[in-house]
Formats: structure tokens, C-alpha cells, sequence
């Protein structure tokens, strides 16, 4: 297994003696300080992701000696925490898991495991640019057992009694339930589109105007393909993750309304070809829009489960169909498209129930769709989806920014 920083390829990290984080900071960091970061990184929270910067202090106390201890930062209020508790804690995607103090649930000794393989090296040292996390080493770093054979209880002391150690062999139980993640993109020019308030609709757009453009207000279209989720499903969480294109800041709010059909078609050059299909009941309100700061910045929209889960529970829905959103609004907000670079376009990402039972986690690369062989068991992404050929109209803005996107979410504080 490869080690960060091991430069001789002597399986053993390097370090200066006597100064043990020039070896594994995240190591150290983790288990005796506290931390802070050393890149930005993603979590997920009750009111939807929150991209926090290199440099922000998670749990490291002023003045703090190195201690093996349990931190518990107490700051973290609860609509921090992931709404779907993850039992790998913070690797898991919960702010609101060890190593932020330790929960009954918590598996402590695959997460440390995971931990020590360098799971959380790049957001937390990073020093060693060439170290890859290999996400092979979730299904091999585990100890057997992922959750309880007997439940909580729901008062004190909350530990179920006991199993007798000479009469039962405790084997790895299953979840009642499954949370499952999938994510869908768009995939050719005629999966995003802008219509103006006459009707016109354009499908070239190398960008695209949420809410009002120079013509005023307008809608826009973002068709998903081969969204993953079966029909029925119960749709915990759903995301638009969109690319800032420009610097924008003002008053902005946007509305976001599905397409009610089983199968969402190409969007069309044809008047009024957005405006004319048929909306959800659904929808989903996304006020007091955040300032865009910078161009390739990440931003996420509002939780948009009502829309999906109405689209969904269509009798005619089945898994692999695809599924259109709309954007209408005031103010402005300029994202991304297809046709300025795939690989920076609006991007959705789906947190479902499986009644079935069958636990599953998908990383999906920049650009590519999910499948079988990319599944794993540990909510950590790194996408490195760049911004490249920018508009002549753009000539202000940087070209080629890069964007990184790590969801491997740690703790973090108001």
C-alpha cells in the first residue's frame, strides 16, 4: 500500500525526527490536536453543502498540546450534522461523527483504519501532491461488523443488553434500509437551454442566466440523463451542484419546478418549448441567492427532494429515465453550460432510500456516468473538474480556472 510522503519508496513515511507532523500531519492532527485545513473540502449539512476553506480550524483549541484525547467541538449546532447519520462518522459524511467525539454507533476502528491508509491525507496535509487515497482499501480496511444485531433503546442507558459470549457468534448485520447516492449529468447540448420572455429558446449558450438576463426574466432548462433511482423510491436529499461563470453578487431568488413526465425529452429550438411542458406541483424556493466570488466557484442549490420525489413516484417512472428541472427568477446568476465545458456543467446528485436493503455508495468522476464498478462504501469524491475556453466575452475573467471539488467531509464550526 502506497504512504504519503515515503519519497524513497521504503514503505515508510519520512519525517525529521523529533518534529513528528513533518511525517503524517493528518496522522497527527486527527489523533492529537485537533485539526485544521490544508485544502477546502465539502459537507453536507441539514440546509445542503457547504464548501469550507484551506485554513479553517475545525476543533483545534488555541495553544493546544498534542493529547490523545476525544474532541468533542461543542460549537457544531445540530443542522450541521449530515441528516442521514453515517456510521464511518466524518469519512462518512457526517460533520457530527467521530473523531468530533465518539457516538454509540460510530465505527471507531474502521475509521481510524481508514484513517491511517491516508483517507483524509489531501485535506488535511496534502504535502505529498502525488499521494492518491485509494478507495479499494474501504471494503479491505473493515473489521466485519457495521451495525448493531439488537437496536438502541430509546432511553438511558440506550445500549442493548448484552449477547452472551459463549453462546452467540456475531455476524455483520445489515441495515433495515439503505441510503443510496447517485449522481447524473448533462450530456449533450440539447440537456441545458435558455428560453426568454417571448418564448425563444436558445441551446447553444456557452453559459447560462439563472433568473434575468440582458432581455429580462427567462426560464431555464436542465435535462438529467439516466438518473439512477427506482420508482417509488423515498428521496432523502437532491442537489444542483452549478460552476459560477461570472463574478455576481446582488439581490437574487430563484424557483425550481421539475417536468411532470415519466421521461424527459431533448429540449427543442422551438418556441416556447420549455415554458409549454408541463411543471411538478413540487417546488422549490431558493431565496436570498449567495454572491458568486469567483469564476469556477461551486455552489449547490436548495434541497430539491419534493420535485424529484414527485417526478419518481410517477407510476410510468422507471430507473435510467431522465428528468428535466427548471430555474426561473430575479436577479442574476451565471453558471456553466454544456457547451462551455462539460465537464464544469450543472451536475445532480440524488440521496435516496432503497427499500431492499442493499447498502451503496458511487463515486462518479468528472464527466462520466455511474456504474457498477465504481461503487464504494465511503461517501469520498474528488472531482477535478476544470473551467477551460472561456467566452471572448469573458476576457475579464481568468481563464482556466480550476476547480477541485473533495467531498470528504471532516467537522466543522458556525
Amino acid at each position: 500500500m502506497p504512504l504519503p510522503g515515503d519519497a524513497d519508496a521504503n514503505c515508510s513515511t519520512d519525517l525529521t525526527v523529533g518534529s513528528p507532523r513533518t511525517g503524517r500531519g493528518d496522522i497527527f492532527d486527527i489523533f492529537l490536536t485537533g485539526m485544521k485545513l490544508a485544502a477546502p473540502f465539502t459537507i453536507n449539512t441539514h440546509n445542503g453543502p457547504v464548501t469550507l476553506p484551506a485554513g479553517f480550524n475545525v476543533n483545534q483549541p488555541a495553544n493546544v498540546r498534542p493529547a490523545e484525547m476525544i474532541r468533542i467541538n461543542t460549537a457544531i449546532k445540530g443542522d450541521l450534522c449530515s441528516p442521514t447519520p453515517s456510521r464511518l462518522g466524518v469519512l462518512g459524511g457526517d460533520a457530527c461523527g467521530f473523531p468530533n467525539g465518539r457516538r454509540l454507533f460510530d465505527d471507531t476502528v474502521e475509521i481510524e483504519l481508514l484513517a491511517v491508509a491516508g483517507a483524509a491525507y489531501a485535506v488535511l496535509d496534502g504535502r505529498d501532491a502525488g499521494f492518491r487515497f485509494n478507495p479499494a482499501l474501504i471494503n479491505v480496511l473493515t473489521d466485519g461488523i457495521d451495525y448493531n444485531d439488537r437496536p438502541f433503546r430509546s432511553s438511558f442507558p440506550y445500549m442493548a443488553p448484552a449477547q452472551s459470549g459463549q453462546e452467540h457468534i456475531h455476524q455483520n448485520p445489515m441495515p433495515p434500509a439503505a441510503q443510496v447516492s447517485t449522481y447524473a449529468l448533462l450530456q449533450e447540448k440539447r440537456d441545458d437551454a435558455e428560453e426568454n420572455a417571448a418564448g425563444a429558446v436558445r441551446l447553444n449558450r456557452k453559459n447560462l442566466d439563472l433568473g434575468e438576463s440582458a432581455g429580462g426574466a427567462q426560464t431555464v432548462g436542465l435535462r438529467f440523463r439516466q438518473v439512477d433511482v427506482p420508482q417509488g423510491a423515498t428521496i432523502v436529499n437532491t442537489y444542483i451542484q452549478f460552476y459560477a461563470a461570472r463574478v455576481q453578487s446582488g439581490p437574487a431568488a430563484f424557483t425550481f419546478r421539475g417536468e411532470a413526465t415519466d421521461n424527459a425529452a431533448s429540449f427543442g429550438p422551438g418556441n416556447g418549448n420549455l415554458s409549454g411542458r408541463t411543471k411538478t406541483t413540487a417546488s422549490v424556493t431558493w431565496n436570498d441567492a449567495p454572491a458568486w466570488e469567483a469564476v469556477g466557484q461551486a455552489q449547490w442549490s436548495p434541497n430539491l427532494a419534493p420535485i424529484v420525489q414527485e417526478i419518481v413516484g410517477r407510476n410510468g417512472w422507471q430507473a435510467g429515465n431522465n428528468l428535466a428541472v427548471f430555474v426561473t427568477g430575479q436577479g442574476t446568476r451565471t453558471v456553466r453550460a454544456y457547451d462551455g465545458d462539460p465537464n464544469a456543467a450543472p451536475c445532480l446528485t440524488i440521496e435516496y432510500i432503497d427499500a431492499d436493503g442493499q447498502l451503496v455508495r458511487v463515486a462518479v468522476a468528472a464527466g462520466t456516468m455511474p456504474t457498477a464498478s465504481s461503487a464504494v462504501s465511503l461517501s469520498l469524491l474528488t472531482a477535478g473538474r476544470g473551467m477551460t475556453n472561456l467566452d471572448a466575452d469573458e476576457a475579464e475573467e481568468s481563464e482556466g480556472a480550476a476547480i477541485n471539488s473533495v467531498y470528504l467531509p471532516v467537522l466543522t464550526t458556525p
